[in-house]
């Protein structure tokens, strides 16, 4: 898991409100809902012009999860899918500060693992666990990363399980991760 890249109130002068010439997507926090990532959702600054490579990622498959939620929040995990087929007129994308995301690093994730880490994410299991390490609202990257995961293998077949049944819902998260770590 990393920190998303841009520093919106920094980079001011590239932030843009709607789509132009050589303008990529700017994800953040409110662009997850329900497990899934929308855009566009006409917000402020949901596009960016750079050339500055620190800025961009590449158009793969991801896991985003917000860095901040609310005390009053029931959980501290909150994540949503993001596949790049759904955006195929990107070759680049940036992502908030206010977000983390899970990726691949060096080749891009297949959509049953992207699907099996939010199973994981998703699961109450793992949010009682993260809140057990972490007292504070924030989702820390380096804590997240210190977790312990089931299998590579076991995270795919939660995946594609996950995928068939089309419910996206934390009971049935719990259901899919109990029936390969329970």
């Amino acid at each position: 898991m990393r920190t998303g890249l841009t520093v919106d109130f920094r980079n001011r002068e590239i932030l843009r409100d709607d789509a132009e010439e050589g303008a990529i997507p700017l994800f953040y926090s409110q662009h997850i809902k329900n497990g899934e990532v929308q855009f566009p959702i006409q917000k402020a600054h949901e596009y960016v012009v750079t050339d500055q490579k620190s800025l961009m990622q590449d158009n793969r498959n991801y896991l985003f999860v917000k860095r901040f939620t609310a005390k009053e929040e029931r959980r501290r995990l909150q994540c949503g899918v993001y596949l790049s087929k759904k955006y195929p007129q990107y070759k680049k994308i940036s992502t908030q500060n206010k977000i983390n995301f899970v990726d691949g690093l060096i080749t891009e994730m297949s959509e049953c693992l992207v699907y099996g880490l939010y199973v994981i994410f998703n699961s109450t299991l793992y949010d009682e666990y993260y809140r057990i390490l972490n007292g504070s609202t924030q989702v820390n990257s380096t804590e997240i990363n210190a977790m312990p995961v089931p299998d590579l293998e076991s995270i795919q077949e939660m995946g594609r399980t996950l995928m068939k049944s089309k419910d996206m819902s934390e009971s049935n998260c719990n259901m899919i991760l109990e029936g390969y770590c329970g």
